[in-house]
């Protein structure tokens, strides 16, 4: 199998790069003996072209450009580490497989596995929680702060067991007196900062949902104290949570929710955390850039690093 690398930044178009407009990808490509590369150095652009279909997707290289032509039941992989910006004070990927540690890609946070297990995720792997004692522990550490006082949080949810059985909320993400993404005994989500709290509400309730993914994100704006509640990218709640994100000195936990030992049943997937408010497009375009890894029929994808260009 001949290997290659490959720097590009993809242009506004259809297919793979909908999902990724806006960034640099560093790929790296497994290349087939059937899998044709061919330079175009005089237009600086590739298509790409899927079991044999006309439609293309064009991206536009640093240093050249590739075509790819695929036969039917061809795989191109492309390897992620993480999906970072400047916005981005931490994001766990959970994607090690293995192990009793999982790191932080923004600023190296490692958070340590308490009896939580791998699992197959949204996208690699995920963390399997059991509700009663399992959770992961990521010391404090001041980069996990917004500086800003805005606040995003994105996590893939797949909620395994009844949360009318749970002792309390479960925890998705929750830091002590700073900010907390739990799931409540009632099946909805809800996002609080010291009292104050708002829930999602509306159409959507876990307990009709079992053992399913969604994505799921909440928005804070520190000035204003508006917050907004997504779900699998639509905007389910908007409201305020009159508080302050303060910088508390308690750890992070992820499938835990620590003012009164409340765990989390299910799995949990690719969790980040950004210092800014981010649009719904934003928070769509994050969920398709996750949903575009190895679907089924399509060209296997999974994403090697995004970074911002900007």
């Amino acid at each position: 199998m001949e290997r290659s690398r490959y720097s590009f930044k993809p242009n506004v178009g259809k297919g793979l790069n909908r999902f990724i407009t806006n960034f640099n990808i560093a790929g790296e490509f497994d290349l087939a003996a059937w899998l044709a590369i061919v330079p175009l150095a005089s237009t600086r652009e590739g298509a790409l072209l899927e079991k044999g279909k006309q439609d293309k997707d064009h991206l536009r290289m640093k240093q050249m450009t590739i075509l790819v032509l695929a036969i039917p039941l061809m795989t191109v992989s492309v390897f992620a580490a993480d999906v970072v910006n400047k916005q981005t004070i931490a994001y766990w990927s959970l994607d090690e497989g293995k192990g009793q540690k999982v790191k932080d890609a923004a600023n190296g946070n490692i958070g340590d596995i308490q009896k939580a297990e791998w699992a197959k995720g949204i996208s690699g792997s995920a963390l399997k929680f059991n509700g009663k004692d399992a959770r992961v522990m990521v010391q404090n550490n001041k980069t996990l702060h917004s500086e800003t006082g805005d606040l995003t949080i994105q996590a893939w949810v797949n909620v395994t067991g009844n949360p009318g059985k749970w002792s309390g909320a479960g925890g998705v993400v929750f830091k002590q007196g700073a900010y907390q993404w739990c799931v409540k005994k009632e099946g909805v989500l809800w996002f609080g900062i010291w009292g104050a709290r708002l829930e999602s509400g509306g159409d959507f309730d876990f307990l009709d949902k079992l053992n399913k993914w969604h994505h799921t994100a909440v928005t804070f704006k520190g000035k204003s104290k508006e917050t907004k509640i997504y779900v699998d990218g639509k905007l389910k709640t908007k409201g305020t949570v009159n508080e302050a994100v303060d910088p508390t000195g308690d750890p992070l936990y992820i499938g835990f929710k620590g003012d009164g030992n409340h765990y989390f049943e299910g799995l949990i997937d690719e969790v980040q955390i950004s210092n800014a408010v981010l649009s719904k497009d934003e928070i769509a375009e994050m969920m398709k850039i996750t949903l575009a890894v190895e679907t089924e029929d399509k060209l296997p994808i999974k994403w090697a690093k995004l970074k911002n260009a900007n």
